[in-house]
């Protein structure tokens, strides 16, 4: 029989699994509640991100075997949507814009870490496929707008030292990429900045 400490370490795995922080997380829209990110910026970030991300499914839809017959899942367009989230939120921790409020600011970091949630969510491959086409659509993303761009060699550099000052989320070379995807992204108004004072 089981003794009384191994049932009550159980009891407490499974509240655990149950509790909210475990629960899944809504897909994203417009109306999004992002910790951190009020609106406007919210709703202007989903809208960059899905503008990229369909700009995108017409650039290398064929490349990534999305076509009429074999459209995106919910999961391969949750997961560009947000893998572009995180990279719009990083590029503005990294090349934040005058005036942009300090209580903003502020909010950025948890923006992030739920933006990453929902990578960690749906980024998997969707049941029976051996890739998510929303992550393949954004590494080829970064590959369109740095490799071989002069601009985003100086902007790498910028970022990176940078993301070496920043106290909280670590900063890896591939989210620094994102973020100078993004930057030039929004220099080719592919995508609009934030409106600040």
């Amino acid at each position: 029989m089981p003794s009384l400490s191994r049932l009550s370490a159980l009891a407490l795995v499974c509240l655990a699994f149950a509790s909210p922080a475990f629960a899944s997380l809504p897909p994203l829209t417009g109306a999004s509640e992002i910790p951190g990110l009020r609106q406007p910026f919210s709703g202007i970030t989903f809208n960059n991100s899905k503008r990229v991300l369909d700009n995108l499914v017409r650039a290398f839809g064929k490349r990534v075997g999305v076509s009429s017959g074999t459209p995106m899942t919910e999961h391969d367009v949750q997961c560009g949507l947000a893998k572009l989230g995180a990279g719009f939120v990083q590029e503005l921790m990294l090349n934040t814009p005058p005036g942009f409020a300090a209580d903003d600011l502020a909010g950025l970091p948890d923006a992030l870490a739920h933006y990453r949630a929902l990578e960690e969510q749906w980024c998997r491959p969707p049941p029976g496929a051996p890739t998510n086409k929303g992550a393949e659509l954004v590494k080829l993303f970064i590959i369109r707008n740095t490799e071989g761009v002069p601009q985003a060699r100086a902007m790498t550099e910028k970022y990176t030292a940078r993301a070496a000052k920043l106290d909280g989320p670590t900063f890896t070379a591939r989210d620094v990429a994102i973020a100078v995807a993004v930057g030039l992204a929004i220099l080719a108004k592919e995508a609009l900045p934030l409106p600040v004072p």
